[in-house]
């Protein structure tokens, strides 16, 4: 049984400028009235805006908090009633007779358990504190959380329900995601409500996690070479290099954004694709830093298609830092915009899907489609094992996918054409 503690007394809660939301002694006028927009922290009265006034109780030494408005007569009133009622309970206690407890003692208990109540803020804060030490890649992945968090709106967790899991699902369809990415984000979000406690198999139902989860196909699709030509048909000179690198290096698409031409090598016809690095960047305090989504380096051959490309924008690019960087010469993270515009400009989009419809592009125009095109050809030409390192695949199972035809004409350029 918690120790009655008759001692009760009023305080303020205001927001203090650069300081927040703080509470403190009230600072009394000649009156004998409350200063208004004051309160009293260390010895000293600061101003703070939306003062209220709060009665302040213990039990068991700790300090129990319950808003009474802002009338300082009646917080007043409260206060002395509350006064009498602590004594007399005081009383009781010390007499052996128990009560039942008062309406403020209770609003006082609902306070404290609201204190301790866990928001959805502070669970996706938790969880993202475990994931400490990640590469770019995922920590670029386990930001869907946050994200969703801001997009349902709610407070606490018990809250959320399955409509707020699609709308967040469809708001990513509608941004343009591919379905491998839309995918991957809502399996990171199940691993979330795991952590949380949450069963996801509860909350959602099976016919929506099915729709939610359902992967691409793993038979990829490349691009034909009819709709590289009408996507190459009208490009600037920047839009012809971002497109003809993807394609022709099967370059990820941050390892495409972060690539440097201190990483080309010319005389040598390869591209080095670093593991990890930090570009310094003039102007910048901090580097920009960069980790392949293995962690792990590779070599890429630097064919002539690409090459005689990249040496003209080298030419009207000679000090720049990155090979398709922003105009600040800063890795472009908006590359997946530019191909939706293009393809929309182009009449491109297959017109019947959601992303179609909406006017947002096409689901089936994405970067990661230039990587399964560089695999399907190369595997026309080149031997699986020579491609799987090329890629930086983990295994030839993963590579296997895109197996399609047979080696041949290994010194061949499997680009001539596309560019």
């Amino acid at each position: 049984m918690a120790k009655v503690n008759s001692a009760a007394s009023l305080v303020g809660y205001g927001k203090v400028p650069d300081l927040g939301w703080r509470r403190g002694g009230l600072a009394l006028a000649k009156n004998g009235l409350p200063k208004p927009n004051t309160i009293v922290l260390n010895g000293r009265e600061i101003i703070a805006d939306t003062v209220q006034f709060q009665i302040r109780t213990y039990e068991n030494r700790k300090a129990v908090y319950v808003t009474v408005g802002s009338d300082y007569r009646e917080a007043k009133a409260l206060l002395e009633r509350m006064q009498v009622t602590r004594q007399r309970e005081a009383l009781d206690a010390r007499l052996g007779i128990t009560l039942p407890k008062s309406a403020l003692e209770l609003a006082a208990e609902d306070a404290d358990r609201e204190a301790k109540r866990k928001t959805l803020k502070d669970w996706v804060a938790e969880y993202i504190a475990t994931k400490d030490g990640l590469s770019r890649h995922s920590e670029t992945l386990y930001k869907c959380i946050p994200h969703f968090a801001g997009h349902c709106g709610k407070r606490y967790l018990e809250d959320v329900t399955a409509q707020d899991v699609t709308n967040w699902y469809n708001s990513l369809k509608s941004d343009d995601y591919a379905q491998r990415t839309c995918q991957t984000r809502y399996s990171t979000l199940r691993g979330w409500f795991k952590y949380c406690g949450v069963n996801s198999d509860t909350l959602i139902d099976s016919a929506t996690h099915k729709r939610l989860n359902k992967k691409p196909d793993p038979q990829t699709e490349p691009y034909t070479q009819d709709e590289l030509d009408a996507l190459f048909a009208g490009c600037d000179l920047y839009n012809r290099v971002v497109f003809t690198l993807l394609l022709c290096t099967g370059l990820r698409e941050q390892e495409a954004t972060n690539l440097t031409w201190n990483q080309i090598k010319w005389k040598e016809n390869k591209i080095v694709v670093l593991g990890e690095h930090e570009v310094y960047v003039p102007g910048r305090k901090k580097p920009i830093v960069f980790k392949t989504k293995t962690g792990k380096g590779r070599e890429i051959p630097l064919f002539e298609s690409l090459k005689t490309l990249l040496l003209e924008w080298r030419k009207q690019n000679p000090k720049t830092i990155f090979v398709i960087g922003t105009k600040a010469d800063l890795p472009n993270t908006h590359l997946l915009r530019t191909l939706k515009r293009r393809v929309a400009a182009a009449e491109l989009g297959c017109g019947t899907c959601y992303a179609c419809a909406a006017q947002t592009g096409c689901e089936a125009w994405y970067l990661h489609k230039f990587r399964h095109t560089f695999a399907h050809r190369c595997l026309d030409k080149f031997t699986i094992h020579q491609v799987s390192k090329w890629l930086g695949h983990s295994s030839l199972e993963v590579t296997s996918i895109y197996l399609s035809g047979t080696p041949k004409e290994a010194d061949a350029d499997p680009f001539a054409q596309a560019a």
